[in-house]
């Protein structure tokens, strides 16, 4: 979000035009704002995963005869754990459980959210193979970011 000059918060990006489309016109609701940390940064890291959810093969399993595709959020969540940032835990029933680090604003220092986007280069760099360069990478999320604006 971003507040316009009126004083109108507005969706800053498709998500959450799409978000607020789906609210109900006219009803009231309640609403916590914090002001991002630094939100071109917090787009790149999304950037970045989103291209690596494009150009990466997606996990698949049946389910009740239909394929499941893995969902972005899955993948993102995935990708964050995969280049080293997560908590260990431990379930009720004895089985190990992996809780990502969290990209919100809350619970993620500009400092970590730095290191996490370089973490995930250096894991999408093993991932994507020898063809493909941290500079280039880097290039390709910029882009990604300037198509976007």
């Amino acid at each position: 979000m971003y507040r316009r000059a009126d004083g109108v918060l507005a969706p800053s990006d498709a998500a959450g035009v799409e978000y607020m489309q789906s609210l109900p016109i006219g009803r009231r609701m309640g609403v916590t704002v914090t002001q991002a940390r630094n939100y071109e940064f917090h787009q790149k890291i999304f950037a970045l995963l989103g291209y690596l959810y494009d150009a990466l093969p997606r996990a698949k399993a049946q389910h009740n005869g239909q394929v499941i595709e893995q969902s972005f959020e899955t993948f993102r969540r995935e990708m964050v754990a995969l280049s080293g940032h997560y908590r260990a835990d431990v379930t009720r029933r004895g089985t190990l459980r992996i809780e990502p680090q969290s990209l919100s604003y809350a619970d993620c220092s500009q400092e970590l959210a730095q290191q996490i986007f370089s973490d995930l280069i250096n894991k999408a760099l093993q991932l994507l193979g020898e063809d493909q360069t941290r500079e280039g990478l880097e290039q390709i999320v910029n882009d990604i970011l300037r198509f976007d604006s």
